[in-house]
């Protein structure tokens, strides 16, 4: 399956990276009635640069830190 642009819902903003280990800050636009860790941990997601493909990742886990999340994505490990 194609997932094309207007199929898609943003629920978040990356940042840039946290720490060594893999993890991308970002800001969540999810309502903060939606249960963040619920919508992301283990779901398929998509990253789409401005203008460019749209490429599927998993979510494994994110913590909130601050006034953002932290995200760790399946097979990304430093920095």
């Amino acid at each position: 399956n194609d997932v094309q642009p207007q199929d898609m819902l943003a629920i978040a903003h990356l940042v840039r990276p946290h720490g060594l280990r893999g993890e991308i800050s970002a800001d969540m636009l999810t309502p903060a009635i939606l249960d963040t860790r619920e919508l992301i941990e283990g779901r398929r997601l998509y990253l789409r640069p401005p203008g460019g493909e749209a490429r599927e990742v998993v979510c494994e886990g994110g913590r909130p830190h601050q006034a953002r999340w932290l995200l760790k994505l399946q097979g990304i490990d430093s920095i």
